[in-house]
């Protein structure tokens, strides 16, 4: 039913949750999302990125990249992660879910800074600590590129 109604999501590629993070320096992560769009663009067309904004976000500052297909806030994450081949996020609890689901999960949890010492570690804790499966935390804008790419989706990169 999702899909009848959506379907433009069923082309996609990337699905990003964004927004409603703690610890987070908003300026931070203002600068940080748009070197990270830029690198999912270099790998991915923009019209097979999702982009779904948290609910309960304050962040509507952050101006989204024209191109890419916004889901409504109030549609689930996990509802929709089936849709893409990669999941990426801070710290959502979609992306222990999707990783489950045997999909790309990458969280952002060591390429944005916190305000809070440990909170990328205790992140990563979490997301492990929910997932059978891998969860990737890139530290560099390098290391995300390789993630990005489609062709090695099934290896352990």
């Amino acid at each position: 039913m999702f899909s009848n109604r959506f379907p433009q999501f069923n082309k996609c590629s990337v699905l990003f949750l964004i927004g409603s993070e703690l610890y987070i320096d908003i300026n931070e992560y203002k600068e940080k999302m748009s070197l990270i769009f830029e690198k999912i663009f270099e790998m991915q067309p923009r019209k097979k990125v999702l982009i779904k904004r948290h609910p309960n976000t304050s962040l509507t500052s952050i101006v989204l990249p024209k191109g890419c297909v916004e889901i409504p806030y109030y549609y689930p994450g996990n509802l929709i992660f089936d849709k893409a081949s990669i999941v990426i996020s801070y710290g959502s609890a979609a992306l222990f879910e999707a990783a489950n689901k045997k999909k790309r999960a990458i969280s952002l949890a060591f390429l944005i800074d916190s305000t809070r010492k440990g909170q990328a570690k205790s992140i990563k804790n979490y997301l492990k600590s929910n997932s059978s499966a891998k969860i990737h935390f890139p530290k560099k804008l390098n290391d995300l590129s390789e993630l990005l790419t489609l062709k090695k989706l099934n290896s352990k990169v």
